[in-house]
């Protein structure tokens, strides 16, 4: 049930009974928002070596450019891109084949095998060449689209921007699995901007966008809530006016 709120965000408690305080995540926001990848080690290398890579050849006669994707994090978004590639593996290659895609993997081989070798966490230290958190969620929900909607995790004003799906996004990035430019203009209208100050938590002076209390907490305009695709949305039906006393 939508909650409703008044100009500054806060319910009026007398007429609605609720404040955003104790906004809930809507059934219909679920598994649309999700933050990016944890490669925790040296996965990431600059572009020109990635791109070297890709015109070496394997024994498998596979190209490298199968595991390397471009990388970014939330500097990318709010200043210059640094063309930044990842070694990428997906969710769950197992290690003989990733051994297969040579540079690569002599590469993750020599500057992370050892730091998570060392770790404690299971998933971590025995599939080293697999990030630590590779969000498969996240992928499945990327799949279908032609570009996505991704937003820094901090950052002390909020913005979004359009990423197309091959840009790996890193974990200080929020991806929003959306294509459309009706989503994006919601994301980007002043109520939603309001309701993410008020809703995410901030680290110093940057705000913090979360998937969980801020996106799917978040009232998106009835008929066009991110479980529709975009050729289901409607037009809410508009309140009837009173009719004017001197009509």
């Amino acid at each position: 049930m939508r909650t409703n709120f008044n100009s500054l965000l806060t319910g009026v408690a007398d007429a609605y009974g609720s404040d955003i305080t104790s906004a809930l995540p809507l059934a219909e926001n679920v598994g649309v928002a999700f933050q990016g990848t944890i490669k925790t080690g040296a996965m990431d290398v600059p572009g020109d070596l990635a791109r070297r890579w890709i015109s070496s050849p394997n024994a498998h006669c596979r190209s490298n450019a199968d595991v390397l994707r471009p990388w970014a994090n939330g500097m990318d978004i709010t200043r210059r891109a640094s063309d930044t590639w990842i070694v990428d593996f997906g969710v769950n290659m197992p290690e003989a084949e990733a051994a297969l895609y040579a540079a690569p993997y002599e590469y993750l081989s020599k500057h992370v095998r050892a730091g998570r070798q060392a770790q404690r966490e299971e998933s971590a230290s025995q599939r080293w060449w697999i990030m630590q958190r590779p969000r498969p969620e996240m992928r499945a929900a990327l799949a279908p689209l032609t570009r996505y909607v991704a937003t820094p995790r901090l950052a002390k004003h909020r913005l979004f921007a359009w990423k197309d799906p091959i840009v790996l996004p890193d974990c200080q990035l929020i991806v929003i699995a959306r294509e459309d430019d009706t989503a994006f203009g919601v994301l980007h209208s002043r109520f939603h901007e309001a309701w993410s100050l008020r809703q995410g938590s901030s680290l110093e002076d940057r705000p913090r966008y979360t998937p969980t209390t801020t996106f799917e907490t978040f009232p998106f305009p009835e008929g066009l809530t991110p479980n529709l695709k975009p050729s289901e949305y409607t037009n809410p039906t508009p309140t009837k006016s009173r009719p004017s006393p001197h009509a």
